[in-house]
Protein backbone atom coordinates (compact mmCIF):
# COMPACT_ATOMS: atom_id res chain seq x y z
CA UNK A 1 0.00 0.00 0.00
CA UNK A 2 1.13 3.60 -1.04
CA UNK A 3 2.74 5.57 0.83
CA UNK A 4 5.64 3.64 2.41
CA UNK A 5 7.25 4.36 5.21
CA UNK A 6 10.79 5.27 5.05
CA UNK A 7 11.63 1.75 6.67
CA UNK A 8 9.56 -0.01 4.52
CA UNK A 9 10.63 1.63 1.30
CA UNK A 10 14.65 0.79 2.18
CA UNK A 11 13.63 -3.03 2.95
CA UNK A 12 12.09 -2.86 -0.76
CA UNK A 13 15.76 -2.06 -2.25
CA UNK A 14 13.77 1.44 -2.98
CA UNK A 15 16.34 4.40 -2.76
CA UNK A 16 15.21 7.76 -1.09
CA UNK A 17 16.28 10.99 -1.71
CA UNK A 18 17.00 12.68 1.71
CA UNK A 19 15.54 16.12 2.35
CA UNK A 20 17.71 19.23 1.98
CA UNK A 21 19.01 20.61 4.81
CA UNK A 22 21.66 23.08 3.60
CA UNK A 23 22.09 26.35 3.95
CA UNK A 24 22.07 28.67 1.07
CA UNK A 25 23.66 31.55 0.56
CA UNK A 26 21.69 34.61 0.25
CA UNK A 27 21.32 36.74 -3.17
CA UNK A 28 24.70 38.73 -3.53
CA UNK A 29 22.30 40.99 -5.58
CA UNK A 30 18.03 41.42 -6.27
CA UNK A 31 16.64 41.06 -9.56
CA UNK A 32 15.36 43.95 -10.83
CA UNK A 33 11.63 44.01 -12.67
CA UNK A 34 13.33 45.41 -15.98
CA UNK A 35 15.53 43.36 -18.44
CA UNK A 36 16.50 46.49 -19.36
CA UNK A 37 18.04 47.55 -15.97
CA UNK A 38 19.61 44.19 -16.09
CA UNK A 39 23.55 44.28 -16.77
CA UNK A 40 25.66 41.48 -18.52
CA UNK A 41 27.32 41.41 -15.53
CA UNK A 42 24.33 39.73 -13.61
CA UNK A 43 25.56 36.90 -15.01
CA UNK A 44 28.70 36.62 -11.98
CA UNK A 45 25.75 37.22 -9.15
CA UNK A 46 24.41 34.61 -7.17
CA UNK A 47 20.43 34.72 -7.33
CA UNK A 48 18.07 32.64 -4.23
CA UNK A 49 14.93 31.25 -5.48
CA UNK A 50 12.02 32.94 -4.36
CA UNK A 51 9.90 29.44 -3.83
CA UNK A 52 13.03 27.24 -2.58
CA UNK A 53 15.35 29.06 -1.43
CA UNK A 54 18.07 27.36 -3.45
CA UNK A 55 20.86 29.21 -5.15
CA UNK A 56 20.92 29.46 -8.97
CA UNK A 57 22.60 31.86 -11.54
CA UNK A 58 22.02 33.22 -14.63
CA UNK A 59 24.00 32.44 -17.42
CA UNK A 60 24.84 34.41 -20.63
CA UNK A 61 22.78 33.02 -23.31
CA UNK A 62 20.25 32.57 -20.75
CA UNK A 63 20.38 36.43 -20.13
CA UNK A 64 20.80 36.80 -23.86
CA UNK A 65 17.45 35.33 -24.46
CA UNK A 66 15.68 37.01 -21.74
CA UNK A 67 17.21 40.43 -23.62
CA UNK A 68 15.96 39.72 -26.64
CA UNK A 69 12.63 38.66 -25.80
CA UNK A 70 12.21 41.70 -22.96
CA UNK A 71 11.02 39.08 -19.91
CA UNK A 72 12.61 39.74 -16.80
CA UNK A 73 14.78 37.26 -15.38
CA UNK A 74 13.05 34.72 -13.36
CA UNK A 75 12.91 34.76 -9.52
CA UNK A 76 12.70 30.79 -9.23
CA UNK A 77 15.26 28.43 -10.07
CA UNK A 78 14.99 25.67 -12.61
CA UNK A 79 14.08 23.37 -11.25
CA UNK A 80 10.57 25.23 -9.18
CA UNK A 81 10.01 26.51 -13.32
CA UNK A 82 10.13 23.24 -14.24
CA UNK A 83 8.11 21.83 -11.32
CA UNK A 84 5.65 24.80 -12.02
CA UNK A 85 5.53 23.80 -15.84
CA UNK A 86 4.55 19.84 -15.45
CA UNK A 87 1.95 21.01 -13.36
CA UNK A 88 -0.27 22.69 -16.16
CA UNK A 89 -0.04 19.27 -18.07
CA UNK A 90 -2.29 17.15 -18.47
CA UNK A 91 -2.48 14.41 -16.27
CA UNK A 92 -1.02 11.04 -17.68
CA UNK A 93 -4.96 9.53 -17.30
CA UNK A 94 -7.34 8.74 -19.83
CA UNK A 95 -10.96 9.20 -20.24
CA UNK A 96 -14.10 8.00 -21.86
CA UNK A 97 -15.46 11.17 -23.87
CA UNK A 98 -17.74 11.94 -26.66
CA UNK A 99 -16.53 13.91 -29.84
CA UNK A 100 -18.22 17.21 -29.54
CA UNK A 101 -19.40 16.74 -33.43
CA UNK A 102 -19.53 13.66 -34.53
CA UNK A 103 -20.95 12.05 -30.86
CA UNK A 104 -18.93 8.92 -31.35
CA UNK A 105 -17.31 7.86 -27.64
CA UNK A 106 -13.42 8.56 -27.59
CA UNK A 107 -10.58 8.41 -25.05
CA UNK A 108 -8.98 11.39 -24.53
CA UNK A 109 -6.44 13.13 -21.83
CA UNK A 110 -8.97 15.68 -20.99
CA UNK A 111 -11.09 14.98 -18.55
CA UNK A 112 -14.92 15.05 -18.68
CA UNK A 113 -15.62 18.09 -16.49
CA UNK A 114 -13.15 20.24 -17.88
CA UNK A 115 -14.74 22.79 -20.66
CA UNK A 116 -12.36 22.52 -23.52
CA UNK A 117 -14.00 21.26 -26.96
CA UNK A 118 -12.62 17.64 -27.37
CA UNK A 119 -13.01 15.99 -31.63
CA UNK A 120 -11.86 12.54 -32.29
CA UNK A 121 -9.31 12.26 -34.89
CA UNK A 122 -11.07 12.02 -38.25
CA UNK A 123 -12.86 15.27 -37.02
CA UNK A 124 -10.56 16.74 -35.91
CA UNK A 125 -8.30 16.32 -39.01
CA UNK A 126 -11.37 17.96 -41.22
CA UNK A 127 -11.69 20.54 -38.89
CA UNK A 128 -8.17 21.58 -38.69
CA UNK A 129 -6.60 20.54 -42.35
Amino acid sequence: MLPLTKEEALSNGFKLREDDNRTYRSATVSVPDDIADTPDSFTKEILQCEQCGKNYQVIKMELGFYKRLGIPVPLRCPLCREKARVAVLNPMDIYERTCAKCKQPMQSSYAPDRQEIVYCESCYNAEVA
